[in-house]
């Protein structure tokens, strides 16, 4: 989508730009692809007298109320559509900037980044905290993050997938050594992600269910949980060796979980006949299972990896 404003953001939000504007760039090819070039061109109309009347010192929003009004119930319909899938296909680009932004932190081995575990565990050695009284307070730390159950909210899991396939294609392409045609095809895997979600409806055709909050869940369990967490022991190990020394880590155990996770799926009985004790038990052991299946693999890999004999 054509830029018509320049807004001053600082040189290190610069490649968050570039990724916006080619995510926009993207959605407005699909948008031709999918409804025509009219329809791209009632877009960018909204977008401009959107931004015109916000910053304009007449506050009415009258030209866009104009540019609205001119719009047909069918058109109405595309062009909300087309905003939502801007709108969530951009926010991907914020994502991957705070991915760009710690690895630039990692690379340049200054200060650390704020928010960090390098920063917190630095900042407690700094006002005087022992390694006793750390370890103590980790020992006594809990973190329980708790999946609701709303599936009026829920995005549904094919369009996560879809989202989650942008992101990683967004992160492949933080390799300055992608070649022009790596690039063109990461693109082209973009373009058909956003596509293929405009093609697909934001809610089931069916009223959710307690199955379809499990599997909107089971995502994040096995897609994203899976693999940060790990990563945060990892840091909190590092962080506490760089800062405390190797003794830290020998002294601290990782069985003592900081992590844990909750979840009202399968649970929620407030005003929903359809969740009973045996929705739980179903959950629990659907979660259970999806676990598993992770493991397993890993299991095998790791098997193959010790090929050490007593020998």
């Amino acid at each position: 989508m054509e830029e018509i404003r320049v807004v001053d953001l600082p040189e290190k939000d610069w490649p968050l730009r570039a990724d916006v504007s080619l995510l926009g760039s993207l959605v407005g090819r699909m948008l031709v692809e999918q409804g025509g070039k009219g329809l791209l061109q009632r877009v960018e109309q909204v977008r401009r007298a959107a931004i015109v009347d916000r910053e304009s010192d007449d506050r009415s929003g009258a030209g866009l109320q104009q540019v609205l009004g001119q719009l047909q119930a069918d058109e109405v319909d595309q062009v909300i559509h087309a905003f939502s899938s801007y709108m969530r296909t951009v926010n991907l680009a914020e994502k991957v900037h705070r991915i760009r932004r710690r690895r630039n932190y990692q690379r340049a081995r200054s200060a650390a980044q704020r928010g960090s575990l390098d920063e917190v565990i630095g900042g407690l050695k700094t006002a005087g905290v022992t390694l006793a009284q750390l370890q103590q307070t980790l020992g006594r730390l809990s973190i329980q993050p708790v999946f609701t159950a709303h599936p009026t909210e829920a995005t549904r899991r094919t369009l996560q997938e879809k989202e989650y396939e942008i992101v990683l294609r967004l992160v492949d392409r933080l390799n300055p050594e992608l070649t022009p045609e790596e690039e063109a095809i990461s693109e082209q895997r973009m373009l058909s992600a956003i596509s293929s979600a405009w093609q697909t409806r934001l809610v089931s055709h069916s009223r959710p269910t307690v199955a379809d909050e499990l599997d909107n869940i089971l995502f994040y369990i096995t897609d994203i949980l899976y693999r940060v967490v790990p990563v945060f022991y990892e840091s909190l190990k590092e962080a506490m060796e760089k800062h405390y020394g190797p003794e830290a880590v020998h002294s601290y155990a990782p069985e003592r979980l900081i992590l844990r996770f909750g979840s009202w799926v399968g649970g929620d009985m407030d005003g929903n006949p359809n969740v009973h004790a045996g929705t739980i038990l179903d959950t629990l052991r659907m979660q259970r299972k999806a676990i598993i299946r992770r493991y397993i693999p890993e299991l095998n890999q790791l098997s193959r990896s010790l090929s050490q004999s007593l020998s």
